[in-house]
């Protein structure tokens, strides 16, 4: 509190030694604001100083100081949540880039990210004691490719570290969307996506499309990105 005292006083002599007309008028309306249930005669939130925006040809430091002081309170009060937090994961990984990756310009040619994104997702999985082909409740369970996509930022060359962020976009019924970032130093080289479908498997039939199992959904929700 006497922090806040001593900063109200600093600030409310430099005003008063401004020729800065109506200097807190913003202020004043908050000071001042009658609430929307209340007439324009109704009580104020803080009775204290002026209703009208002060003049400092005419008010003192003692005028300004309250209102400063009240502002500084104001700026000090804790916001109000406007929603649940989400405290999501982020997994990470790393990898070095390899000379076969690279092209004849030197740098990574643009379909090994698409590789990137799923080796990613794999480390993901099995960090969760899972895979993209496993057995759940005695069923085996894949989870195929339906969509990908990848947009560029920066090229990167033979022998660098990328840093590969990843979070779970999307979980729908049947299907899980991952979203990917890479980054070099701390800028972002390329991000991108890709989408799965749930399917079981039976030998000799094709793939089932099939609501995915909610051990699956449970352990990939903690990474699953804010809305």
């Amino acid at each position: 509190m006497a922090e806040l005292l001593d900063a109200a006083k600093q600030v409310a002599q430099r005003l008063a030694n401004t020729q800065w007309l109506s200097p807190l008028s913003e202020l004043d309306s908050w000071l001042y604001c009658p609430s929307k249930a209340t007439s324009q005669s109704g009580s104020a939130r803080f009775p204290i100083g002026h209703r009208t925006p002060l003049n400092n040809k005419t008010a003192k430091p003692a005028d300004h100081f309250w209102q400063v002081f009240f502002w500084i309170c104001k700026l000090s009060e804790p916001t109000a949540p406007t929603g649940e937090a989400n405290m999501s994961e982020v997994f990470k990984t790393k990898r070095r880039v390899e000379f076969r990756e690279t092209d004849m310009a030197g740098i990574v040619h643009f379909s090994n990210f698409f590789a990137y994104m799923e080796q990613a997702e794999h480390a993901l999985l099995r960090s969760l004691n899972l895979g993209v082909m496993c057995n759940i409740d005695g069923r085996d369970i894949s989870f195929p490719r339906v969509s990908a996509s990848c947009d560029y930022r920066v090229s990167i060359r033979f022998e660098e570290v990328i840093d590969i962020e990843v979070v779970v976009e999307k979980i729908g019924t049947k299907s899980i969307t991952y979203g990917f970032r890479f980054l070099r130093d701390e800028t972002l080289v390329a991000d991108g996506s890709i989408t799965v479908v749930c399917c079981l498997m039976k030998h000799g039939e094709r793939p089932q499309s099939v609501e995915t199992p909610s051990e699956f959904i449970n352990a990939i929700k903690p990474f699953l990105a804010a809305s």
